[in-house]
């Protein structure tokens, strides 16, 4: 299964249940996501581009999201959890800080 974002930029193929998002310019893997659902019999972009839906044969829709800003604001609410928190203060070397490019 393939699928071509809206704008031309991004390309999606379904193999097995992941589905790997490529730069069309480029030609570069952008990485491969696990649905979890099994292989894709239906692969759309959506939300003008930002999100990709993988349908399986069951009907079980996922959503994955392509927009660069929402991927960073996904980190940064991962990395600015409570438990990554804790987490820093009892792993991370004496001194370090945590990341600072998330805006809170």
């Amino acid at each position: 299964m393939f699928a071509l974002s809206p704008d031309g930029r991004l390309f999606a193929i379904d193999t097995d249940g992941v589905v790997t998002l490529g730069d069309v310019a480029r030609g570069d893997i952008i990485g491969e996501i696990e649905t979890g659902r099994g292989q894709a019999v239906g692969l759309t972009f959506g939300d003008s581009g930002r999100a990709l839906l993988a349908v399986n044969a069951a009907g079980q829709m996922v959503r994955i999201l392509t927009d660069p800003e929402a991927w960073l604001a996904r980190a940064c609410a991962v990395a600015y959890s409570k438990e990554s928190i804790d987490r820093w203060i009892v792993d991370a070397p004496a001194g370090s800080r945590p990341p600072q490019r998330c805006t809170r």
